[in-house]
């Protein structure tokens, strides 16, 4: 039934009560509602009584409602944050008695008429909502707002992130803002990353200015993904993180390239195996075809050109949502053996589509997938369900690294495993376009220190005499890059000079690796490191 409108003093929109009529056209739990008000002048910040069922215990919320005010309100509001508070500045629309500053919808100062600036030393982090509001000695204008996400009193900026890091390492640089009531605690600037095998971090050079740079380190296992976190202290010793503590770091992959080893469209059945011993299933066994889609199965295949994949059951246009899905127990689904023998990293990708939401029992079957490298012992890649958004149908891609489970093998398989074992349900699952791809990294090289030519842990002259014998003696160079004194990427006499100058005019030391043990960090040269004993 329409809402029955009553105008006094106030406008009050009703409808009839529960007891009255339970199917009275009322607000509900659980639903969301928006309403809207048209007026003829601007709108200010009100109040809206709301009764909820209970007419003894209105709740009330704050909405913008008609203002009957023709007072000009501020013009040109800007908010922004610096390191002493949020900034505000406006021009005034009139001439007023005083000036309202809110935030939140909570006032937070009223000051002179003729104020156009206000400074908020006691914002806290997080999106916040700013108004100004003028007022005569009869009448108060409507409120102009500011929106503004009010940083952290330590905040970091960067101009990207590095989402691979190759064999070599990478760095970047990144930059700690000070904002309100933040001042950087000096030495406290870390990068702390994990590729599995616990945190450690990098290596964070301080470049002036409240700038540093972080150094992944070369050597990192190739394939890994490194979850990493810029962290910063502040003179109070409270530390501040990006992203947050508690949430997901920023990842970054270990490789130098990708390789495609293999793109299967799916579109032939060449080497597919459907069945195994474990199997129960009445209907729904996987078959590859050109899908006739139900609510439950899909219409077409995932890939952009082809038609064909593997689904749970072929049913008849028109038909049943359930004439041909999975019943009476499980169907499973073999790939292709893969050979992964000589990857490096790779990684495993796969379209999948599963639906459990129908019938009487939704949401209590599963999707198990799984890999195995000798097709005798499997190991679980992930279970889909029995809810979550991904069990309502729809193409999902996911990807895994088939090392992290098994051992590297010239016959990786997976396997689709559907199944209904519980009430009556609608189970349908369908794979497509699997894509291999192998993780690549540069071979940092050993271990060595530039400079030391002789290899014995030292900088010394006897390194000149044999830099000089490498160049004009033939000499041997168990480590030609240690040789390499000023990283040329070849050894000549410029290397000779650089030396000298270095050990009897204080001249500059060799480019690093110096003066202790690590990697070539320009590791793409045409020299060569066969052995450094000085070196681990």
């Amino acid at each position: 039934a329409p809402w029955t409108v009553t105008v006094d003093d106030s406008v009050t929109w009703s409808t009839e009560s529960f007891a009255q009529d339970p199917n009275a056209n009322a607000i509900r739990w659980s639903r969301l509602y928006s309403f809207r008000f048209d007026a003829t002048t601007p709108p200010v910040l009100g109040e809206v009584e709301i009764e909820l069922f209970k007419v003894s215990d209105p709740q009330t919320v704050a909405v913008r409602v008609p203002s009957s005010s023709t007072l000009p309100p501020p013009t040109d509001f800007a908010c922004w944050a610096d390191a002493v508070g949020v900034q505000l500045t406006w021009n005034n629309g009139a001439s007023y008695r005083k000036i309202d500053v809110l935030r939140d919808g909570v006032l937070l100062a009223s000051l002179l008429g003729d104020a156009t600036s206000f400074t908020d030393t006691g914002a806290q982090s997080g999106p916040t909502s700013y108004e100004v509001r003028g007022a005569s000695a009869t009448e108060t204008s409507q409120a102009v707002a500011c929106e503004i996400d009010v940083p952290p009193p330590l905040d970091f900026l960067y101009a990207e992130l590095p989402t691979t890091i190759g064999g070599l390492g990478i760095s970047f640089e990144f930059t700690i803002v000070e904002s309100i009531g933040g001042e950087y605690q000096p030495g406290t600037a870390r990068v702390a990353f994990d590729v599995g095998e616990g945190p450690t971090e990098a290596v964070v050079t301080a470049l002036g200015d409240l700038a540093f740079r972080a150094d992944f380190p070369p050597g990192l296992e190739c394939g890994s993904v490194a979850e990493f976190r810029l962290l910063a202290k502040d003179t109070a010793f409270t530390t501040y993180a990006d992203p947050e503590l508690g949430q997901p770091g920023h990842r970054a992959t270990v490789a130098d390239a990708e390789i495609e080893l293999i793109d299967d469209p799916v579109e032939s059945d060449s080497g597919w195996i459907v069945g195994s011993a474990d199997d129960t299933a009445v209907s729904g066994i996987w078959v590859h075809v050109n899908p006739i889609g139900t609510p439950a199965q899909p219409e077409s295949d995932h890939s952009p050109i082809g038609t064909q994949c593997w689904v749970t059951g072929q049913g008849t246009v028109g038909g049943a949502i359930g004439l041909a899905d999975v019943d009476g127990g499980q169907t499973t689904l073999i790939t292709p053996a893969y050979d992964l023998s000589d990857a490096t990293a790779p990684v495993v990708g796969y379209w999948r589509w599963y639906s459990n939401a129908g019938g009487s029992n939704p949401h209590e079957d599963v999707l198990r997938v799984e890999v195995s490298s000798n097709e005798v012992d499997w190991v679980e890649v992930e279970t889909v369900g029995p809810d979550g958004p991904e069990t309502l149908g729809g193409w999902f891609r996911h990807e895994f690294a088939p090392f992290d489970r098994v051992a590297p093998s010239s016959s990786i398989r997976i396997r689709f495993i559907a199944s209904d074992l519980f009430g009556g349900s609608i189970v349908e699952a369908a794979v497509d376009d699997i894509l291999i791809r192998d993780r690549q990294c540069l071979d940092p090289g050993p271990s060595f220190v530039r400079g030391d030519c002789r290899g014995d842990g030292g900088f010394e002259l006897a390194d000149v005499i044999t830099l000089l014998d490498v160049l004009f003696a033939a000499g041997p160079a168990g480590c030609a890059d240690a040789c390499d004194v000023d990283d040329s990427g070849g050894i000549n006499v410029a290397d000779v000079v650089y030396a000298l100058v270095a050990l009897f005019e204080s001249g500059a030391p060799p480019v690093s690796p110096h003066p202790s043990c690590g990697l070539d960090p320009s590791g793409s040269d045409p020299l060569d490191c066969a052995v450094f004993p000085g070196c681990p």
